[in-house]
């Protein structure tokens, strides 16, 4: 079931976690504890962190964006553009505002330091 971007925006980090496990395992057999689920989104986005990493750190609209420290509602959807592309399987837009809420500065700081540098 799709949730809006508002709806996904009161929730906090562990929630969307979940969400993103529910969306991973939704061919499991056997239902999943709310904790396994987070494990397994974390597992998700530890996997794929380099390919997301690449996407957004490497987009300059991101980066004008985070350094404008813009609304954090305009930065989710510049990043979900940029994540669809990736074809995931999973929500895009759930993927984005995890990235954001876990703060796109420390996902890309290796990479802006350098440009920074």
């Amino acid at each position: 079931m799709p949730q809006s971007l508002e709806h996904l925006r009161t929730l906090n980090e562990n929630e969307l976690l979940e969400l993103l496990g529910k969306e991973l395992s939704h061919r499991q057999a056997m239902p999943l504890t709310p904790n396994q689920l987070r494990m397994m989104a974390g597992r998700w986005l530890k996997g794929n962190k380099e390919l997301i990493e690449k996407k957004i750190c490497l987009s300059e609209k991101i980066y004008s964006l985070v350094k404008s420290q813009t609304d954090s509602k305009e930065l989710i959807i510049a990043v979900c553009d940029l994540i669809i592309s990736l074809q995931f399987g999973v929500s895009p837009l759930l993927v984005s505002i995890l990235l954001v809420k876990g703060g796109i500065n420390k996902i890309c700081e290796n990479r802006w330091s350098v440009r920074n540098g």
